[in-house]
């Protein structure tokens, strides 16, 4: 997970990923994404596990949780909502790594571990802004990148993309 954080996109590969990205259609079309791991609680042990990855995006109207196997290789679970239901979102600050806690209007709620400041930061604007919080002007080279990684991790864009 650490290679999230810190990798960024060369300038010529964040221009073929923003003309893939253009060119899907509107309403398939993701404008911002993370990796994330589902936070468990054993007895009185907190940890992220490995084997319950997420990748979370928002369209423009749809926050989507893709739940993939460590490989990435297949969906085993996959949440659509309606951004509007989006009712809260908590961001519990860590030394290093965040904790982001995602609330729906039907009481559904999410905990994703292993997040950056940086990827926190446009998520805990939605409840306020809604999808308009996360235009493409707002977000810098990095919070793009993980952009790509999660969209390549939910098989929303190939590797080929940067060729």
């Amino acid at each position: 997970m650490t290679k999230l954080v810190w990798k960024r996109l060369r300038p010529r590969d964040l221009e073929a990923f923003l003309r893939h990205l253009d060119a899907m259609p509107q309403a398939e079309r993701p404008i911002y994404g993370l990796v994330g791991k589902k936070k468990i609680k054993f007895l009185h042990w907190v940890f992220a596990a490995a084997s319950k990855l997420y990748a979370l995006y928002f369209t423009q109207d749809r926050v989507v949780l893709s739940q993939r196997n460590v490989g990435g290789s297949r969906e085993r679970r996959r949440i659509e909502y309606p951004i509007g239901d989006l009712v809260a979102v908590r961001v519990t600050k860590g030394p290093v790594w965040h904790t982001i806690r995602l609330e729906f209007r039907d009481g559904f709620t999410i905990k994703l571990a292993n997040i950056t400041r940086g990827q926190c930061d446009p998520i805990a604007r939605v409840p306020v802004g809604g999808a308009a919080a996360l235009a493409r002007e707002r977000l810098t080279v990095e919070q793009l990148t993980n952009c790509y990684f999660a969209y390549a991790f939910a098989r929303l864009t190939g590797k080929d993309v940067l060729k």
